[in-house]
């Protein structure tokens, strides 16, 4: 159906008359006639006030697929962004895909987080029961062998590379099992933080694609929020990650070989981008009442 059938149909099951339509409009009767017959559109503020009267969206009252755009006012057309149903379907089968599968892999990073968080907490009570010495690392009763191959650590037949340019054979035999405790708990602590945040950018992530799959717009301020915490908590997680091996290695002289890569550049260059993109996106959207129809 076209746009005057629609509106035909809108009035009749209100049980409104041409009059009384044109009355709450603030038109007269005979451009509600033309509207209704197909010869002339109503402009975009009409539109609008027809919708409030109907208590409808746009898109069902213009039509369920828009053709000919230029047979609409000028404002209508500037107004209009065409969305094909194959475009809308994929975009919101993507949409769907990320935010449940990002839900996933949240949750799935979460188990260890809450079991970091635990190990944060009992392993003060029991840190006086480890020890390191001839390539065993023992606690509460347990050894745990270990051998040293350049920068790989053999941890019950795990190997562990550690990017370091100092001995880790000398390292070891140079601290005693005191550092060794507080370094663990240290360590914990970190990865702890650092895991955390890592949800929290999942869950933002998960929530924007939620939103872009329910919404018919992805440029809304609540998205554009969510994009500023899921960069920031990236760029924390960057930095802190940074910041907490540097802090290491001044304590335990390790030589980390801590290095700003470019790969840590483009993400965060990325990262602003996006914010950019969300930011602007919604001021022109918001500046030209842009609409997304089937």
């Amino acid at each position: 159906m076209n746009f005057g059938e629609n509106l035909k149909n809108f009035r009749k099951n209100s049980k409104m008359s041409q009059e009384v339509l044109a009355e709450k409009v603030g038109v007269s009767r005979q451009a509600v006639s033309r509207w209704e017959v197909g010869e002339a559109y109503p402009e975009m503020s009409n539109i609008v006030a027809l919708c409030s009267i109907f208590h409808c969206n746009i898109n069902d009252l213009i039509n369920d697929n828009i053709v000919d755009i230029e047979s609409f006012d000028k404002e209508t057309q500037d107004s209009i962004v065409k969305f094909k149903k194959e475009q809308q379907k994929r975009m919101k089968g993507l949409s769907k895909a990320i935010y449940i599968i990002t839900n996933i892999v949240k949750t799935i990073i979460a188990i260890p987080t809450v079991c970091m968080i635990l190990l944060c907490l009992i392993f003060p009570f029991v840190s006086n029961t480890f020890e390191i010495n001839n390539n065993k690392i023992k606690i509460i009763n347990k050894e745990i062998d270990y051998r040293i191959n350049g920068n790989i650590i053999n941890i019950d037949g795990t190997d562990h590379y550690v990017e370091t340019r100092t001995n880790i054979d000398e390292f070891i035999k140079s601290h005693d099992n005191t550092f060794f405790r507080i370094s663990i708990e240290y360590i914990l602590i970190c990865m702890t933080i650092l895991s955390i945040l890592t949800v929290l950018s999942l869950h933002c992530l998960y929530k924007l694609y939620k939103n872009i799959y329910n919404g018919n717009t992805p440029f809304t301020i609540e998205n554009e929020k969510i994009v500023h915490k899921a960069c920031l908590f990236v760029l924390v997680e960057m930095v802190l990650q940074k910041i907490t091996a540097l802090i290491y290695s001044i304590i335990a002289h390790l030589d980390l070989a801590i290095d700003i890569n470019i790969k840590d550049i483009i993400v965060i260059l990325i990262g602003v981008s996006i914010i950019y993109i969300f930011k602007y996106g919604r001021m022109i959207q918001a500046d030209t009442k842009a609409k997304i129809y089937d």
